[in-house]
């Protein structure tokens, strides 16, 4: 008698990212014991599972030209992680970092987290605040202050990123090179 078993991973076979992808907010045990214990965003792709995800609701930015999405999930020593999810492999690009603000609106109907393109392995973030109040000396008080991120998806580290500052009329007034 002769058996064919055949393995195959549906997950690829689907570009219906909906059916791959959940997004949930759970309470966790600990919050029987403790009550100011918060809910934790939980996303699940392809069956993986990730917690303390930012954002709301769907927690996720497609990167469509790399056929991947992103998203932020904060650690436990304060640090956070870019996860940079490649849809037709399953592959998890992460990225560590000390901290970052992008992540934080995704899913929100007006969020000010990007994508704002890829080249060359290079994923460029923005994070975008309408009403920044400047601290430095040479600004008026209130401006737009653009955060860019750059992640360098083959070496999997923040290659630069960078502040702009934009008057009311969106022109730059400054650039800085963050550390």
């Amino acid at each position: 008698m002769f058996v064919l078993i055949v393995l195959t991973t549906a997950h690829c076979q689907t570009n219906d990212w909906s059916k791959r992808i959940r997004s949930k907010t759970e309470r966790p045990l600990s919050a029987i014991l403790n009550p100011h214990v918060g809910e934790v965003n939980v996303l699940v792709v392809d069956g993986k599972r990730f917690e303390h995800v930012r954002g709301l609701r769907s927690f996720y930015l497609p990167v469509p030209k790399i056929n991947a999405i992103i998203f932020v999930v904060d650690e436990k020593d304060y640090s956070i992680t870019y996860h940079i999810f490649r849809m037709d492999t399953e592959k998890d690009i992460e990225i560590h970092a000390p901290s970052s603000v992008f992540g934080r609106t995704i899913g929100f109907p007006n969020s000010q987290d990007t994508v704002e393109k890829i080249s060359d392995g290079i994923l460029v973030l923005g994070n975008v605040d309408n009403n920044a109040r400047s601290t430095l000396q040479s600004l008026s008080n209130l401006c737009t202050v653009k955060s860019l991120y750059y992640l360098d998806l083959n070496k999997r580290t923040v290659a630069a990123s960078k502040t702009l500052y934009l008057d009311k009329e969106g022109k730059l007034i400054l650039e800085r090179d963050d550390p």
